[in-house]
């Protein structure tokens, strides 16, 4: 989960933070 949080910021790191902490 670490990796997609990384990977999001450059994509949207917003999105996959958001989706990080529901998750």
């Amino acid at each position: 989960m670490d990796t997609t949080l990384v990977d999001g910021e450059g994509q949207g790191g917003n999105e996959s933070a958001v989706h990080n902490k529901i998750t």
